[in-house]
């Protein structure tokens, strides 16, 4: 099961939600979306409940139990902090 945290406007979240499907699908498992942040965030809301999607929510019990694996002793670090932390190169 994969797990992906939906953040910021309606933008944003279509496209976490298309790069969660696809994640999913090219791995035959399931995803699920964590909407936690909505609650402590209120200037922008989850707006996915709006269109034709297959969201489902992952509890707070799945949300806790993924988390240990972004322990500093996990091996799996590496890729949480590589993803949270990309930031965009400018070129010029």
């Amino acid at each position: 099961m994969i797990i992906i945290r939906l953040k910021a406007g309606l933008g944003n979240q279509l496209f976490q939600y298309a790069l969660g499907r696809s994640i999913a699908i090219s791995n035959n498992t399931t995803v699920k979306f964590d909407i936690s942040c909505y609650k402590q965030f209120t200037k922008r809301k989850y707006k996915l409940h709006h269109f034709n999607t297959k969201v489902d929510i992952a509890t707070k019990k799945e949300i806790i139990k993924l988390r240990k694996f972004e322990s500093k002793d996990s091996r799996w670090h590496w890729l949480f902090n590589f993803f949270r932390y990309k930031k965009a190169v400018h070129l010029k």
